[in-house]
């Protein structure tokens, strides 16, 4: 989605800004229940239902949200498959080798 909605000049800005606030948000966020728990001395439902609020405003953002329409332009042929052959390939030959020179 935020490709989607990023103008092709600032999509890697886009992901980086959005990889960085992932990475605050998974730093910040069990610090801040730690922080509240030594507070609130060890009272975990209230912490709990504190990040209950965070939660339901993301439930609600997402109910919210709908993906833009894409205009349909014909079968888009599938990158992994290949590539996902070639490293199959490659990690049996690689494992065949290894097996005969250890045997012999």
């Amino acid at each position: 989605m935020v490709a989607d909605i990023t103008p092709p000049h600032l999509r890697g800005a886009a992901f980086r800004l959005h990889q960085s606030l992932d990475t605050v948000g998974a730093f910040t966020g069990p610090l801040l229940a730690v922080a509240l728990v030594l507070l609130w001395a060890n009272d975990f439902r209230r912490v709990f239902w504190i990040a209950v609020t965070p939660a339901a405003m993301a439930v609600t953002l997402v109910i919210g949200i709908r993906e833009p329409e894409h205009p349909q332009s014909g079968p888009r042929p599938n990158p992994i498959v290949p590539n996902a052959l070639l490293l199959l390939c490659q990690f049996r030959i690689s494992t065949s080798l290894s097996a005969s020179i250890h045997f012999k």
